[in-house]
């Protein structure tokens, strides 16, 4: 079973996510992005060290993220939300 993709809007050329829970792992996350396709392709973009979190760069694909986390690949900064969309 796959789960629902939260839902994503821009501001301030950032792109958010709403997530719906407390807390949602790095690998999850680019997977909700649509970063990645699959829990692998996660893995080794993680690895690799393409991933950052919070601008430091991040290695553990099972890291914890928070709201208010930004995460960053490709030049693209993605800032993790919870609750309510608050455009």
């Amino acid at each position: 079973m796959s789960l629902p993709i939260p839902p994503f809007y821009w501001r301030q050329n950032v792109l958010c996510c709403i997530a719906m829970d407390e807390h949602i792992q790095l690998d999850q996350f680019l997977k909700f992005a649509q970063v990645v396709a699959s829990g692998g392709e996660a893995k080794q973009l993680v690895k690799s060290g393409a991933v950052r979190v919070n601008d430091e760069v991040e290695l553990r694909r099972g890291r914890k993220l928070y709201h208010g986390d930004v995460v960053e690949v490709d030049g693209i900064e993605m800032l993790v939300e919870f609750g309510s969309n608050q455009r």
